[in-house]
């Protein structure tokens, strides 16, 4: 399109201007900003072009679109991100206290009693280690653990005990991923019947789940 004193007018800066003006995609915006700086350069190397108020007002306009654009996808992706690694922490102890539910179980069936209590294992709490997890395989020489096979030799969040009573047994899992005064608790009980039987709860019982 040619232009007052014979100049044609950038068409990369017209196409930087169209870009940039797409704010409420970030990435897209940001070509238009990349294009309308070479066509500013290109346009200056070149009396023949035009289209220099183009090229500026797509670098504006991206700019201006791409800082809070950015803004808006953190604030989505961040939360999101975190509460991901928090439920990948959490399957930790939900799988571990289904386990030993099993276990339990195939304890009582095989020795007509259920299995003694333990302490709460380990006996420090994780989030005390540098990077919050527990570091103690040697903490489950317990002769409970031992009979039900149970030891954590891998770093972990969460720590375990097993409760039993004369009519009945809690399998407990117990963290503090926030390093607070709150504990998450992660409970699976069961009773004995009149003629010794065992009967487990059908769910497990949460207690801030994520503190």
């Amino acid at each position: 399109m040619a232009e007052s004193g014979g100049q044609q007018r950038s068409k990369l800066a017209l196409v930087s201007l169209i870009l940039s003006c797409i704010i409420c995609i970030p990435p897209v915006a940001l070509v238009g900003v990349v294009l309308g700086i070479i066509a500013l350069l290109k346009i200056g190397k070149n009396p023949g072009l035009s289209g220099k108020g183009l090229a500026i007002a797509a670098i504006i306009v991206g700019l201006v679109g791409i800082v809070p654009g950015t803004g808006i996808a953190a604030a989505v992706a961040i939360p999101g991100f975190i509460t991901y690694i928090r439920n990948a922490k959490i399957a930790e102890v939900e799988t571990n206290v289904s386990r030993l539910r099993q276990s339990v179980e195939s304890y009582h069936q095989t020795h007509g009693q259920l299995p003694p209590s333990t302490p709460l294992t380990p006996a420090t709490p994780c989030f005390h280690s540098e990077d919050g997890r527990c570091h103690s395989p040697e903490a489950w020489n317990h002769p409970t653990w031992q009979a039900l096979g149970f030891a954590m030799n891998e770093p972990h969040y969460y720590r375990y005990e097993i409760e039993t009573t004369p009519t009945g047994i809690t399998i407990r899992g117990v963290g503090n991923l926030d390093a607070d005064s709150t504990n998450s608790l992660f409970e699976w009980s069961g009773q004995l019947g009149p003629g010794g039987q065992l009967t487990m709860n059908p769910t497990m019982t949460i207690t801030d789940r994520t503190e």
